[in-house]
């Protein structure tokens, strides 16, 4: 995919750019304490960079699974009807 601003140049300096901040991620994320686990660590851990453009374009790839479910169910159905509710 030929992005404008930059061609293939562009985009391929764009896609290492966001592949920076993941690995500056990565460099932090080693530096934790023991046991400590940020609310981010999944999202960081899982989403995959498909595209990157160097007009800040950035196209992503992050599977919303059930860890990701609310109480109203808006994103997920539990495949027990019942479960969760108090009445």
């Amino acid at each position: 995919m030929t992005t404008s601003g930059g061609g293939d140049n562009g985009r391929f300096r764009a896609m290492a750019a966001v592949q920076a901040i993941f690995e500056r991620y990565r460099i932090l994320e080693s530096m934790r304490p023991d046991g400590h686990v940020d609310y981010d660590a999944h999202v960081m851990q899982n989403v995959r960079l498909l595209d990157a453009g160097p007009e800040g374009r950035v196209l992503y790839e992050f599977e919303i699974g059930p860890r990701y479910s609310n109480l109203n169910g808006a994103w997920h159905k539990d495949k027990n009807p019942s479960a969760g509710r108090t009445s």
